[in-house]
Order: structure tokens, then sequence, then C-alpha cells
């Protein structure tokens, strides 16, 4: 190497590999939008199935999928307010 030369140093590349198989409730919170209570009260309705490992509570990320797929879909939305 040349003294003086710039130092060039390799670049690292992270491939982006397949999400996680198993979702803590924090990352179900984050990718849904909702708040803990709320997905607690999906898993206690029996509408989001969720696994202990332990003490841990994890979700399935096929479930989780499943789950926000099949939320009734908005048709014909109108408002009740002094605007409708």
């Amino acid at each position: 190497m040349e003294v003086g030369a710039p130092t060039v140093t390799p670049e690292v590349v992270v491939e982006n590999g397949p999400p996680p198989r198993l979702m803590t409730i924090n990352q179900a919170c984050s990718e849904s939008g909702f708040g803990r209570s709320f997905v607690y009260d999906q898993i206690a309705a029996g509408q989001l199935i969720a696994r202990r490992f332990g003490k841990a509570t994890r979700i399935l990320r096929t479930d989780f999928e499943l789950w926000i797929e099949t939320r009734p879909r908005l048709t014909n939305i109108t408002t009740k307010g002094p605007h409708a």
C-alpha cells in the first residue's frame, strides 16, 4: 500500500432475509398500529391466535397476517357528524 493512499474498507452488505416467524406483542402492535390492550383483547376474544412459550407470548407471523387480512372491509363509509 502506498503511503498517503486513501484507505478503502470493504462494504458490508446486509441482506434482508425473511421476517422472523414469531412476533412479540410489541411487534404486533408496532406493525398493526394498535395498542397492547386492543391486541390482548383480540387474543382473548379468539380473533388473533397467540401461543405461550414459557412466560413469553408470541404470535406466528402467518396468524398475524391472516388476522389483518380477515378484518371486515369498509364499504360505503358514512359519517353521522354535522358534515354528513
